[in-house]
């Protein structure tokens, strides 16, 4: 698993202390606006590692999650119940997962099958860079689903031709080698910075002003 952690106590702790009477309040905005920037977060890292492995933003969507903490001294706040503070608030931008085929890499309109075919190679955009992959080829699974795969050393006999044979699949980089780039995670962690101050001077003069819930 790899992620970007932002933690905020401090800001909120800053703005509690001169509005105490709307303490349980401030912490029910401060955690709305942790979700809102740690939204804000995956939807930027989701389109910038689609645009950077060239994938579409639903297959890296599925592999990024967001994990709001709030760890209070007494009862939690969020459920509208007293409590005396926070000792930490903090969010998680994470991704995790198994590696997935080679195929998630593979520009759409080249994911057709060749594996009886002359071409003995697979072309993917991997980490940012394009790769040849030599004795590679794509072929349908048994779920339906096209996987590329190596060709062993072996071949069989179909009738009057010969055919290659393929039992192991080709991975791409596990989703948090991908996430752990550091343009990717600078980037995160500058909006994370950006994105911060605005959401929770928002949330918190809702409740200052009387707006708030």
């Amino acid at each position: 698993m790899s992620g970007l952690k932002l933690d905020v106590q401090a800001d909120v702790a800053k703005v509690i202390k001169g509005n105490e009477a709307l303490r349980t309040k401030l912490l029910q905005a401060s955690a709305r606006a942790l979700n809102r920037t740690a939204d804000n977060v995956r939807t930027a890292a989701v389109k910038e590692i689609a645009q950077r492995e060239r994938i579409k933003q639903a297959d890296v969507r599925k592999y990024v999650r967001v994990s709001v903490r709030a760890n209070y001294t007494g009862r939690n706040v969020i459920k509208g119940k007293n409590a005396q503070g926070a000792s930490s608030l903090s969010a998680t931008v994470t991704a995790n997962g198994k590696a997935p085929n080679l195929i998630e890499f593979v520009t759409r309109g080249n994911r057709t099958p060749t594996a009886f075919r002359n071409a003995a190679v697979v072309t993917a955009h991997v980490m940012g860079r394009s790769t040849v992959y030599n004795g590679s080829f794509i072929v349908r699974a048994k779920n339906g689903k096209m996987v590329v795969v190596t060709r062993s050393a072996f071949a069989k006999r179909i009738g009057s031709k010969w055919q290659p044979k393929w039992s192991k699949g080709l991975y791409g980089p596990p989703p948090p080698r991908t996430f752990a780039n550091k343009v990717i995670m600078d980037s995160m962690d500058r909006l994370a910075r950006i994105r911060w101050p605005i959401n929770w001077k928002h949330e918190s003069e809702r409740v200052i002003n009387g707006g708030g819930v």
